[in-house]
């Protein structure tokens, strides 16, 4: 078993909020596909952009 996620630099150094949002949903959706196609193999980390927390 395999545990994946984006390698640095993440989304979180994105000033741009909306375009921050739309990159880690991109990367989460690919992850999750990618898990859903190998799930004795993958496991993943979500992506999130936290520039306002």
């Amino acid at each position: 078993m395999k545990v994946v996620m984006l390698a640095g630099p993440g989304v979180e150094d994105l000033a741009d909020v909306p375009n921050a949002n739309a990159h880690a949903r991109e990367n989460n959706n690919e992850l999750a596909e990618a898990c859903r196609k190998h799930p004795n193999r993958l496991a993943g980390f979500a992506a999130l952009s936290a520039q306002r927390i």
